[in-house]
């Protein structure tokens, strides 16, 4: 099978790219409320022209350190292949294969799926979201756009942020479908919460170049951008319920039932509900199976690489009491994590940002 094709890698356009100044520690998200959004919305979320424009770049010096500089980025962008790897192998959207160039850029290939449900629909917009949210982590949490301070120079282990990625679309017939290109400083953006998931996917998908015709997918493209998003974290979310409600290290009988976890990718939450709650089987009452999902909640967020829901539902069905509804907001998970140190103070104003009551059984 024909991964790359050189002329697509020679003769591809100039992809442009963004420039944007970002203050520490900010959290804020731009879109409406059906996506990770900004706490002073905004009502544009398209990228215009006037934002873009070509990155700033450390000139290079000599023809040997030229030479050094260039066998680094192709290094740099192996391991940032790699990385994209290991992310799409969590997903059902095939990892084919990769290529780093002495110019700062790489390719990656990738196969579609077949149909398996509504969160995994086969689709191209699905497997494009896929490699997309993968790219975009890798691009946010392991590389710099800092020229100096990448691999060898520096002082973190960052790889090179690549100057192009471009990824080409196999069919599940191993047929070539086309390609398209992610911005890395867009992709930087967009997990530093700077537009929505919405404007980034559309971007993404506007670069598409398709020789064949698939399956184009039913969903808007963000919602199979924030479904992979929601997959990631909630791998790490599970984990930590394992933990935090583990019989040997806690006062449970048994750990708390992850079975039913379901998200909502139009709104960017996650809901768990916990279905025949029973005091004396499980050693705990639901209250406190409440906090150990709302502990589950920041952990996950401080731990998991992927943007965390807007919100956690909690709904546990009590045997012979009142169920108990309740939820806690993304923004008080960002209050407790920028709060310095966690101590009695923090953890006791995060358990109280939550919203709960007990409601009597229904749908």
């Amino acid at each position: 099978m024909k991964v790359f094709r050189p002329d697509s890698r020679l003769n591809g356009a100039v992809f442009l790219t963004v420039v944007l100044v970002v203050s520490a520690g900010c959290i804020g998200f731009s879109g409406d409320d059906s996506e990770p959004h900004s706490e002073i919305p905004t009502t544009d979320n398209s990228i215009t022209q006037t934002e873009i424009q070509s990155p700033k770049r450390t000139a290079t010096g000599s023809p040997k350190s030229t030479e050094i500089e260039e066998n680094e980025f192709v290094v740099s962008g192996q391991e940032f292949n790699e990385l994209v790897e290991s992310g799409l192998a969590i997903h059902r959207t095939k990892f084919v294969d990769s290529q780093a160039y002495p110019n700062n850029t790489v390719d990656v290939s990738i196969g579609m799926y077949s149909n398996t449900n509504q969160y995994a629909d086969g689709s191209l917009r699905s497997s494009v979201m896929d490699v997309t949210q993968s790219v975009a982590t890798a691009v946010a949490v392991r590389t710099t756009p800092e020229m100096d301070m990448a691999m060898n120079n520096g002082t973190d282990g960052l790889l090179y942020e690549p100057e192009e990625i471009t990824v080409h679309v196999y069919s599940t017939e191993d047929k070539y479908v086309g390609e398209f290109e992610i911005n890395p400083n867009l992709a930087r953006a967009y997990m530093d919460r700077q537009f929505s998931s919405s404007a980034f996917a559309d971007h993404v998908l506007s670069s598409f170049a398709s020789e064949r015709d698939v399956l184009q997918g039913d969903q808007a493209p963000s919602w199979y951008l924030n479904t992979s998003q929601l997959r990631n974290w909630e791998i790490v979310y599970i984990n930590e319920v394992a933990k935090l409600s583990d019989p040997d290290n806690h006062g449970y009988n048994r750990a708390l039932s992850t079975a039913g976890l379901s998200f909502n990718p139009e709104k960017f939450t996650i809901r768990h509900e916990i279905q025949n709650w029973d005091a004396d089987d499980m050693g705990q009452y639901a209250t406190s199976a409440e906090a150990t999902i709302y502990g589950s909640y920041w952990r996950a967020t401080a731990r998991s690489w992927s943007l965390p829901p807007k919100r956690i539902l909690v709904y546990i069905h009590v045997n012979d009491k009142d169920d108990l509804r309740g939820y806690m907001d993304r923004k008080h998970v960002y209050e407790l994590l920028s709060a310095g140190q966690m101590n009695q103070t923090t953890l006791t104003r995060y358990q109280q940002s939550a919203e709960t009551k007990f409601v009597e059984d229904e749908d």
